[in-house]
């Protein structure tokens, strides 16, 4: 066997000189590695990421389209009016349903949304306290501000964007 040879041309320095192939291969993996690195880091909304569509900062409302099932044990979230702040977090007023008594509460908490993969994720604060779960909502159509959602119960939501 032979030893491989250089397949570029050597300069007088005795340096390689890359041919244009090279050159083209190498900037090819660069504009991958680059729209990878995009893909992973614009993914989401958080505090070091861009939000890519039409979910982000504002003020929105998302309501309980899906009816209430009867005797349904525990607080259920009816709806609320949400600040989506550019930071990740959020906070806002929702409306309880416990023991058919409608009651307000504050929200508070961390929120992302991965544009890839279509998820809408909450970390909930209830007046101020860790609610018992992180929803997340899979974005099933929509746009301009109006989407239709499903949550991990199998519940059906609306978000509007409201300023």
């Amino acid at each position: 066997m032979t030893a491989p040879t250089g397949t570029g041309s050597t300069s007088s320095t005795g340096s390689i000189t890359p041919t244009l192939g090279q050159l083209a291969w190498k900037g090819l993996g660069a504009l991958a590695s680059a729209y990878l690195n995009n893909l992973v880091a614009g993914s989401s909304h958080g505090q070091n990421s861009a939000v890519q569509d039409d979910i982000g900062a504002g003020v929105w409302e998302l309501q309980r389209m899906t009816p209430v099932p009867p005797l349904t044990p525990g607080p259920l979230l009816l709806g609320t009016q949400v600040n989506l702040l550019g930071n990740g977090t959020f906070t806002g007023s929702g409306l309880l349903l416990q023991m058919y008594v409608q009651t307000t509460c504050q929200l508070s908490g961390q929120w992302e949304y991965n544009a890839y993969s279509n998820r809408l994720k909450f970390a909930v604060m209830v007046n101020g306290y860790p609610a018992v779960y992180n929803e997340e909502l899979r974005i099933l159509s929509g746009s301009s501000g109006q989407f239709q959602l499903r949550a991990s119960d199998g519940s059906d939501w609306a978000l509007r964007r409201q300023f």
